[in-house]
């Protein structure tokens, strides 16, 4: 995406973060969630994280040599304080670079801690098919802490300035930045991304929507004179943001980067199959500074997490992307209390090419892009539709470019073009 194209879009998304006197404004770009196929409201993860103290979510480590399977209640499974970043005890690192482990497992939200924890759930590398890490499961209690704390921050967070909030997007580059080979490392062991496709467009992603979001903050307007009339674009208050797990930090940075600068405080459900990269946001917001309350983040499921927080009365906005079946869910939990809701739901791309289209050129290119991320994206051309004359031409470019360009390998290889997908539920679909 060019430049200007992304800070046209990130202009789009912050203005839509904003209520104004004349309309009510969605919060836009939707978080995005993965959709678990037995409920498809998707495990809603929702891993609280305030900002002096942002989330202890859990990572394990695998004790056992490779190949050998261990208990999610082994010894080895153990949580990450990011609250205080030290090591609470001596156990193994774990298998994400920056997180510090320790022994109890439990949330920090809003600076305190507690043990409402509703299970645990192993997370398998996909390319191993090994534990790479265990999370807490939360539940509704913990929605009620996290969303009361986001609430208790509004009104502070909500009348800081567009330039504090400026000055805040910018040490959050900063910090995003220093920790860039962590997220691009976090993303490739939790969805099994190739190495090449994390470090560049999965994490470098993130760069883009934080800066982009930095030149908007330097000219937006919010307030303005039309005629004899003042406009004032408002923050929404708190959001519930869920985001997926097949673009991880694209969509958590395009949901709370957006919320920050709008100044909205927020509660982020990251996909339980992508729960490390999050983690990682939530350190990065805790080194730039954002204040207490203003960002928490929860790891759960649909059930415990997801239904009470899309019809929680402190959330005044749900941002969801995922399935049809789960965005229905999420409205009607939102109904009751007429919160807003934004959705972006599921579908598939085709690629319409007619007879005068440059065949080698477009093949070509939705071939590659259709393999990218293993397919797992939502405007991966999965279809295309051709002229019956050219049927045979195309079929015979898009079988000569996967046979040249395209490598199934393991993620770690710099050649890899595919890696696995994110886990055997998608396989066997």
């Amino acid at each position: 995406m060019s430049n200007s194209a992304s800070l046209l879009k990130q202009n789009f998304i912050a203005q839509n973060a904003y209520d104004t006197s004349a309309n009510a404004v969605d919060l836009a770009q939707a978080a995005v969630d993965s959709a678990r196929a037995q409920l498809d409201l998707a495990r809603i993860a929702l891993a609280d994280t305030t900002i002096h103290a942002p989330l202890s979510g859990v990572v394990s480590k695998r004790l056992a040599q490779a190949g050998e399977k261990l208990a999610p209640d082994s010894p080895g499974f153990a949580i990450v304080d990011l609250k205080h970043l030290t090591l609470d005890a001596q156990v193994p690192a774990s298998d994400i670079p920056g997180i510090h482990v320790g022994q109890d497992v439990q949330f920090s939200i809003d600076g305190s801690d507690g043990r409402n924890i509703a299970g645990k759930v192993a997370r398998i590398n996909p390319a191993t098919e090994t534990v790479a890490g265990v999370i807490s499961m939360g539940s509704a209690k913990d929605v009620d802490r996290a969303a009361a704390a986001a609430r208790r921050a509004f009104d502070g967070y909500s009348r800081t300035s567009p330039a504090e909030r400026l000055a805040l997007m910018e040490r959050i580059l900063a910090a995003y930045k220093a920790h860039y080979d962590e997220i691009a490392q976090a993303i490739s062991t939790e969805m099994g991304a190739p190495v090449t496709l994390a470090k560049g467009s999965q994490t470098r992603i993130g760069v883009g929507h934080i800066s982009a979001m930095i030149e908007v903050l330097k000219t937006f307007k919010f307030e303005e004179l039309r005629g004899s009339v003042r406009l004032v674009q408002e923050p929404v208050g708190v959001c519930a943001l869920i985001t997926p797990w097949n673009w991880p930090m694209n969509q958590v940075a395009a949901k709370v980067v957006p919320a920050l600068a709008a100044g909205c405080t927020m509660v982020l459900k990251p996909s339980e199959y992508s729960p490390f990269s999050a983690i990682l946001w939530a350190k990065v917001m805790h080194e730039a500074g954002v204040p207490a309350g203003v960002f928490n983040l929860i790891n759960g499921d649909g059930a415990g997490v997801g239904a009470p927080l899309a019809s929680h009365r402190e959330i005044d906005m749900v941002s969801f992307t995922g399935s049809t079946r789960a965005g229905t869910e999420v409205a009607r939990s939102a109904a009751a209390s007429v919160k807003r809701v934004h959705q972006e739901l599921g579908g598939k791309s085709p690629n319409v090419l007619l007879d005068d289209a440059d065949f080698e050129r477009a093949v070509k290119q939705s071939v590659l892009h259709v393999f990218q991320n293993s397919g797992q994206s939502c405007n991966a051309p999965t279809r295309m539709l051709v002229p019956a004359g050219k049927m045979a031409a195309v079929e015979a470019i898009a079988k000569r470019i996967a046979e040249e360009l395209v490598v199934v390998g393991d993620p770690a290889s710099d050649k890899t073009t595919v890696g696995p997908v994110v886990s055997k539920l998608q396989f066997d679909r």
